[in-house]
C-alpha cells in the first residue's frame, strides 16, 4: 500500500470459510444444540474475525459447573500477553433473568473463548457455568483474535 514493496509489509494471508461452531464446558463435554450451528471466519494474516449464532437447549450430562467454552476455526497464537482477543455477543437468550451482558475472551494458545457474563444482581463479572445458563443458552456475536 502506498508504494511500500517491502516484503513484510506484504498481504500474503486471506481467507473466508465458514465453520460449525461449539459449545463446550472445560471438562471438554459438549453441550446439546438444536437447530445448526452457524459460523463464518475471515483470516487476514494474523487476524481472525468470527461471527457465529448457536442455541445450547441442554446442558444435561455436562458438568454444570464447568466453565462455558465456544469453540473457533482457529487456535490462537501464544504471544505472552494473556489474551489473545475478545468476544462480543450481541443478542442472547438464556434460562435465567440476572444476566445483564455477555462477553468473552480468548487465552494464549486456545481454539476457543471463555463465555463471561456480568449478574445483575450483584453487579459482578464472572465465567458462564452450564449451572448459571438454567441449562439453555442461545447466543449470537463476533470474536477477533490474533493467531501464530
Amino acid at each position: 500500500f502506498n508504494g511500500d514493496t517491502a516484503a513484510a509489509n506484504a498481504l500474503d494471508d486471506y481467507e473466508e470459510g465458514t465453520y460449525t461452531p461449539s459449545v463446550e464446558t472445560d471438562n471438554n463435554v459438549t453441550a446439546g444444540t438444536s437447530g445448526t450451528p452457524q459460523g463464518t471466519y475471515i483470516k487476514i494474516g494474523r487476524l481472525v474475525y468470527v461471527t457465529f449464532s448457536i442455541n445450547v437447549n441442554t446442558f444435561s450430562g455436562v458438568n454444570t459447573s464447568g466453565y462455558i467454552r465456544l469453540y473457533l476455526p482457529f487456535t490462537a497464537a501464544n504471544d505472552g500477553i494473556g489474551t489473545e482477543g475478545n468476544m462480543f455477543i450481541s443478542q442472547f437468550s438464556i434460562g435465567t433473568s440476572n444476566v445483564s451482558w455477555m462477553g468473552g475472551e480468548v487465552q494464549n494458545g486456545f481454539n476457543f473463548a471463555y463465555v463471561h457474563y456480568h449478574n445483575g444482581n450483584n453487579n459482578n463479572t464472572n465465567y458462564m457455568t452450564g449451572a448459571n445458563a438454567n441449562g439453555s443458552f442461545n447466543v449470537r456475536g463476533t470474536v477477533l483474535f490474533r493467531v501464530p
